[in-house]
């Protein structure tokens, strides 16, 4: 085999090498989160239909019924925005006591 050949042949095998484990080390480092769904109440003393919740975390969202019920998937540490025309917006943080409960009542003023 000639020299330059061989050359070619070693930095091939380096970049496949180098790229496996940048591959390997990305999903090594991946955070699995795992999610779980809470179903959730908003408490207020107006209309609370149309209330959106946002999990800003996972940028996934859903609107309150006119009970003021939703449903959401969220991990622990999570922030959850509500927002709607008639209330003040407001950011919570999902604790231990919500994934272990499945509920989440929000009161708003």
């Amino acid at each position: 085999m000639s020299f330059l050949y061989q050359t070619k042949l070693i930095a091939m095998k380096n970049y496949f090498l180098t790229t496996f484990l940048l591959f390997f080390s990305l999903l090594v480092t991946a955070q699995d989160v795992n999610r779980v769904e809470v179903n959730g109440k908003i408490i207020a003393k107006n209309d609370v239909e149309g209330v959106t919740v946002f999990n800003t975390s996972s940028n996934k969202g859903t609107v309150a019924d006119e009970n003021g019920d939703f449903k959401l998937d969220v991990a622990l540490n999570d922030i959850i925005e509500v927002s709607s025309l008639q209330y003040v917006s407001v950011e919570v943080s999902v604790t231990q006591d919500v994934i272990d409960s499945k509920v989440l009542r929000l009161f708003l003023v």
